[in-house]
């Protein structure tokens, strides 16, 4: 080949190459700055949230007020650490790993409309909304995800579908009920079919019970177990503000009193006053496994909960000799 000919074919190398770079450029290929996954989307303008999993299971989260509620469980109050969490995760999702493009691998990567692990919904302050459908887990919390209608693929850190439950973990646990190091009980009234009892703790924190017999010893290590489970109750499931009949409210098992007693601050203050928590226990749900119970001086007075069984039988069972020491 003669020097002129390789002059040519060389021109016409950089010319195929010019060519397909500016193609490239007006097609959108070729490697593109990273931005965010989901446009549009803070911290603090997401009103509105819905995840659902691929067998029609959901939960939703909306803000009402200034507060995350469940709107379908009469606006139970949601945990806002939770939601907060979730929030602070979405503006850093970003376009920078690219996995897939083509449609036929939606459905392999759990991604697709009709074959996916969760599916978020967010609707923000004006009113926009955006699909996030989360797939399957690259490794640990990395999970495959795509928005929308889009194509395209790209894996997510700290964003595995079991992350986000249609489940209890949205809601406010403790919502009716005080935690356990912020008051002490002094007090503690249960009233079930068996009868009345009425159990004080002194200020060196002894427990006795009222009407207690000649010999007989009252077990305080029962009735403290009792006091401190009833200061720090989970929550098993909202039920709603609705009370009907199959609830047992009306007529309830046991009807509980914790009497607690704020601390003072500071030494030689004043103490504040003390502070009457009841719950209803109503009927057993058998096929949860819980009751359902009512919190007249709750923060929450009109909602129905449910309690996990194993935490409140004590309470609908026991008889005077379950709270003695037993001889032998």
């Amino acid at each position: 080949m003669n020097r002129r000919n390789q002059i040519l074919l060389g021109v016409l190398a950089v010319q195929l190459a010019l060519t397909g770079f500016i193609w490239l450029r007006s097609s959108g290929g070729g490697p593109q700055e990273a931005g965010p996954l989901l446009p549009g989307v803070t911290e603090t303008n997401v009103v509105r949230l819905t995840v659902e999993n691929r067998d029609g299971n959901r939960v939703v989260l909306a803000k009402s007020g200034g507060s995350w509620v469940l709107p379908d469980l009469d606006e139970f109050p949601a945990d806002e650490s939770k939601v907060r969490e979730l929030l602070e995760k979405l503006p850093q999702l970003r376009t920078d790993r690219l996995v897939a493009e083509s449609e036929t691998s939606h459905r392999r990567l759990k991604v697709a409309p009709d074959e996916f692990e969760r599916k978020l919904t967010l609707q923000t302050a004006d009113g926009k909304e955006q699909i996030l459908w989360i797939g399957t887990t690259a490794g640990g919390r990395t999970s495959h995800v795509r928005v929308g209608d889009d194509k395209r693929v790209y894996l997510a850190d700290d964003l595995a579908s079991w992350q986000l439950a249609v489940a209890p973990q949205w809601m406010d646990r403790h919502a009716l009920f005080l935690k356990r190091t912020e008051r002490r009980s002094s007090l503690l009234e249960i009233e079930n079919a068996q009868g009345r009892w009425t159990f004080r703790k002194s200020d060196d924190g002894t427990w006795t019970m009222e009407g207690l017999r000649s010999g007989e010893t009252l077990d305080t290590s029962k009735v403290n177990g009792l006091a401190s489970r009833l200061a720090a109750l989970y929550l098993s499931a909202p039920i709603g503000k609705e009370r009907k009949p199959k609830y047992g409210l009306d007529r309830p098992a046991a009807r509980v009193t914790l009497t607690l007693k704020a601390k003072a601050q500071n030494e030689g203050e004043e103490e504040p006053a003390e502070t009457r928590k009841q719950l209803l226990i109503g009927a057993k749900d058998d096929e949860n496994n819980g009751y359902y119970v009512l919190s007249p001086d709750s923060k929450y007075p009109d909602f129905v909960v449910r309690i996990a069984a194993y935490n409140l039988r004590e309470f609908v069972e026991h008889g005077r000799k379950d709270f003695l020491k037993q001889e032998g």
